[in-house]
C-alpha cells in the first residue's frame, strides 16, 4: 500500500468525524477495541498510516476483525481499499474481509480467493470457508442435512395433543433483552391457554454450563449443548441446530413447533424449524419479530448491501414454506405481504404486559433517592437497549433546554448497548452534569418499579424502514404502569398511541418539536395524568398477554396441534 492511499484513508475517516486514538492507544495493537465504531475505525486508520507491507495490513486486518460492527464503517473501508493499484495478498486478504463485514460476498469472496492463489495464508482461507459457507445457507432452496428418522421408530411416533416446541436464540434467565422476555411471556401465556410448552435454546447458548433443562417461572427450558464452540460457519451452524432439535422433537413429540426469528438469528432457528418439523410431519409456526436485512441495511447507512437482499429473499421464501406466520404488528403484517405471505396465514399477536404485574403505582421513594431523584423533579426516560436505531442522544439538548429554562427535569436511561457512548459524548458537550442519569442494567424483576419512576416516557427512534415496521415491547410496559408516552411518527410506534388521547406524537428528527411537547407537558401535570391513565387503560384492554394466550391456542387447533 502507497504512503499516498494511507493519507487517503486518513483524510476520508476525518471527513466522517473519526478522531485519532489517542497517545495512549497507540502503544501497540490494542487487545481489546472501544465500542464505539468510530474509535475502533480510528485504530485501523492509525495501523494502515503506521507503514507499508504485511505487518501494517495484519493489524488493520486484526481491528477490521474485532472492531469494526456496523457494515457502513467496513463498506467505507473496502471503498478506499478499492484504490490500491497494485494489491498484495495481504491487502487482497483484508479488503475481502472488508467485504464480508459490509455485506458484499461475491466480491469478499473474490478477493480471498485472490489472495490465495499468491499466498495461501489459513486465515485467508478459513475466511473463505465462512464466507462460501454463508451463501450456501442463502442458495435457494437450502435446508440443513438431519439424519433421517427410521422409518419403524418414525411409525411408532406420535405427536402429543397441545404440545409445542419452541426454538429460539436467547431466554431468560441467561439474558433480559426484549426478545428474550417477550419468549418468556409468550411461554407464559400459552400455557395459561392450557398449551404444553416446551423452550429450546440453540446450541452455545448460554455460553456457559447450565442445566439440560431450566424451569423458570413455570415455563420449561431446554439448553442445546449449551457450552458448544462459538463461532462455526453458518451452514454448519444452522445444520448443527436442526440435528439436536431434532432429537428433543424425537423425545418430546410435539404437536407442533414454534421458531422464532430475530434480526441476527433468524437463519438459524427458521430453517432448523422447518427441517425438524418436515421430517416428522407436524406444522411449523415462524414468529418474526424483525426483519435481519432490514437491520444490516440501516446499519450499512446507503445502498443495497448483497447480503440484505439474499436475507430478504431467503427469510421470505423460509416464511412462505411455514404452516403460519405470526408477527407483532400491523406494520409488520403489512411488509410481511408485500414479500409474498398470503394475508390469511399472518397473524397479528401484539407485543403485551402481564397486566396484574405492569400496574400504575407510587414512585419508590427510596429507589429515586438511590438515584438522586427529587420528589419535585419530572422524570424524562427510557427503559431498553440502548441501540444505534433509538435516538436517545436527541434528548440530551431538550433536557438542556428545558433547563435552562428553569424546568426540575432529569433524564433517566436505563440500560447499556452501543449507543451509550453518543449518549455519554452529547451530555457531557451540554454540560448536562447530574440530570443526566445512566444506572445500567436493571434485573427484570425491578423493571416496573424503575418504570414507575418515570413521568414522561421517550421513545425516539431513527426514521429507518426497520424503525417504521418493527414493534418495541418496552412502550406497552411503559403505558401499563402509568407513564406519559411519547413516541415518533412511525407506523410502528404510533400503532400504540392515539395523539393526545393516550400520548403524544412527535415528527422523527423534530427537535423543535420534541422540546416544545416536553415543556408542554413537563408544564401540565394534569394533562400528563390524563394522557397515563388512558393510556395505562388501553393497554389493558388492548395488550394483554392472556388475551395472546388464547390467540395462539386458536392458531394451533386450526393447524391440528391442540
Amino acid at each position: 500500500m502507497s504512503p499516498g492511499l494511507a493519507r487517503r484513508i486518513g483524510r476520508a475517516l476525518q471527513r466522517t468525524g473519526s478522531a485519532a486514538p489517542s497517545p495512549e492507544s497507540r502503544k501497540g495493537p490494542p487487545t481489546t477495541l472501544p465500542g464505539h465504531d468510530d474509535a475502533a475505525f480510528a485504530h485501523a486508520a492509525e495501523a494502515l498510516r503506521s507503514g507499508e507491507g504485511a505487518p501494517a495490513l495484519a493489524l488493520a486486518g486484526e481491528v477490521l476483525g474485532k472492531g469494526v460492527r456496523t457494515p457502513a464503517l467496513a463498506a467505507r473501508l473496502h471503498a478506499l481499499l478499492l484504490e490500491a493499484d497494485r494489491p498484495t495478498p495481504d491487502l487482497l486478504a483484508t479488503r475481502a474481509r472488508a467485504a464480508w463485514h459490509a455485506g458484499e460476498l461475491t466480491m469478499a469472496g473474490a478477493d480471498a480467493r485472490a489472495a490465495i492463489a499468491r499466498h495461501d495464508a489459513p486465515e485467508t482461507r478459513n475466511l473463505l470457508r465462512f464466507i462460501e459457507s454463508e451463501q450456501r445457507t442463502f442458495a435457494p432452496g437450502w435446508r440443513p442435512t438431519i439424519t433421517p428418522i427410521d422409518p419403524a421408530a418414525r411409525r411408532s411416533w406420535t405427536p402429543i395433543p397441545g404440545r409445542i416446541l419452541h426454538l429460539v436464540s436467547t431466554s431468560r434467565p441467561w439474558t433480559e433483552g426484549g426478545f428474550a422476555i417477550r419468549t418468556h411471556e409468550v411461554g407464559r401465556a400459552q400455557l395459561a391457554a392450557g398449551l404444553d410448552v416446551h423452550i429450546a435454546t440453540v446450541p452455545a447458548f448460554p455460553g456457559r454450563p447450565a442445566a439440560a433443562l431450566e424451569v423458570v417461572e413455570g415455563v420449561p427450558y431446554h439448553r442445546l449443548s449449551p457450552t458448544a464452540v462459538r463461532g462455526l460457519p453458518a451452514d454448519a451452524r444452522i445444520t448443527r441446530s436442526a440435528a439436536e432439535f431434532a432429537q428433543l422433537a424425537l423425545r418430546l413429540r410435539p404437536a407442533a413447533i414454534q421458531a422464532a426469528e430475530n434480526a441476527s438469528m433468524s437463519e438459524t432457528t427458521a430453517q432448523a424449524a422447518l427441517a425438524v418439523g418436515r421430517s416428522l410431519g407436524i406444522p411449523v409456526v415462524l414468529e418474526v419479530r424483525g426483519f435481519r436485512e432490514e437491520a444490516w441495511l440501516a446499519r450499512r447507512g446507503s445502498g443495497m448491501p448483497e447480503r440484505s437482499v439474499l436475507a430478504g429473499a431467503t427469510d421470505a421464501a423460509a416464511w412462505a414454506a411455514a404452516d403460519a406466520v405470526v408477527t407483532l404488528g400491523d406494520a409488520m403484517r403489512t411488509e410481511i405481504e408485500r414479500r409474498g405471505v398470503p394475508g390469511d396465514r399472518v397473524r397479528v399477536v401484539p407485543n403485551a404486559v402481564d397486566i396484574d404485574r405492569f400496574t400504575p403505582g407510587d414512585r419508590d421513594r427510596e429507589l429515586a433517592a438511590e438515584l438522586g431523584i427529587g420528589s419535585d423533579d419530572v422524570v424524562i426516560g427510557y427503559v431498553g437497549s440502548l441501540t444505534w436505531y433509538e435516538d436517545l442522544p436527541a434528548l440530551v439538548p431538550a433536557i438542556r433546554s428545558l433547563a435552562a429554562r428553569g424546568r426540575p427535569v432529569r433524564l433517566l436511561i436505563v440500560g447499556d448497548g452501543d449507543a451509550l457512548p453518543d449518549i455519554r459524548s452529547a451530555a457531557a458537550a451540554a454540560g448536562l452534569g447530574d440530570r443526566l442519569l445512566l444506572p445500567g442494567w436493571v434485573p427484570h424483576e425491578r423493571i416496573v418499579a424503575v418504570e414507575r419512576l418515570i413521568d414522561i416516557f421517550v421513545v425516539a427512534r431513527r426514521d429507518q424502514r426497520l424503525t417504521r415496521v418493527v414493534a418495541p415491547i418496552k412502550p406497552i410496559e411503559a403505558l401499563a404502569v402509568g407513564c406519559t408516552l411519547v413516541v415518533n411518527d412511525l407506523p410502528a410506534l404510533t400503532e400504540l398511541v392515539i395523539d393526545g388521547v393516550t400520548g403524544r406524537v412527535v415528527p422523527a428528527g423534530d427537535a423543535a418539536a420534541m422540546v416544545a411537547v416536553l415543556e408542554a407537558l413537563v408544564d401540565d401535570p394534569d394533562t400528563r395524568r390524563r394522557l397515563a391513565a388512558a393510556g395505562a387503560a388501553w393497554a389493558r384492554s388492548h395488550r394483554s398477554w392472556a388475551t395472546n394466550g388464547e390467540l395462539y391456542r386458536a392458531l394451533f387447533a386450526e393447524l391440528g396441534a391442540v
